[in-house]
């Protein structure tokens, strides 16, 4: 029996992009088990379609997110929020009615150099009511401290969990 891709062969590529378009992450992953040509199909949309640098525009330049994902390897820095939904169900917000931040997470001893980093790329700290006016300063306090509950207003305020010991606002 011919492949069902031999189809695809005949199609353009951008019929091809736009059916596989249609597939969310684990009818892609069942389609590409089919057949070899399948396998290639599916991978190559895979690259295109799962590019972390097109939700990481908006906030940093191309130099800035290599800068930034080698960050990520080093401290375990996770993204989260908005950006991760984009990223996963492959969709970009309408910047008009959706306000895009870049919410990150890593451990408390690792914050310092995501923190620095990103005053070194020209964003700038904004303290949250309770924290001091330097970022460092911030961190250092935080991390001398941290064997002690969170902060009870930055728990009630977004966060549900004592978990989280900081937010730092980098604009």
């Amino acid at each position: 029996m011919p492949s069902v891709f031999g189809l695809f062969d005949t199609l353009h590529s951008v019929t091809v992009e736009k059916i596989l378009g249609f597939l969310d992450f684990i009818e892609l992953q069942h389609l590409r088990r089919t057949c070899h040509t399948a396998n290639i199909y599916v991978a190559d949309f895979h690259r295109r379609a799962y590019n972390i640098s097109h939700i990481l525009l908006p906030y940093l330049n191309d130099v800035e997110i290599k800068e930034f994902r080698g960050i990520q390897a080093s401290t375990g820095m996770v993204i989260s929020g908005s950006s991760a939904l984009q990223f996963f169900n492959r969709e970009t917000y309408d910047t008009e009615h959706h306000h895009p931040d870049l919410d990150t997470y890593c451990l408390l001893g690792k914050c310092d150099v995501v923190g620095r980093w990103l005053l070194s790329t020209g964003y700038e700290y904004h303290p949250r009511r309770n924290q001091l006016q330097s970022f460092q300063d911030d961190f250092d306090k935080k991390q001398s401290t941290s064997n002690t509950p969170a902060d009870t207003d930055l728990v009630s305020e977004h966060y549900p969990s004592r978990t989280f010991i900081a937010v730092w606002n980098f604009v």
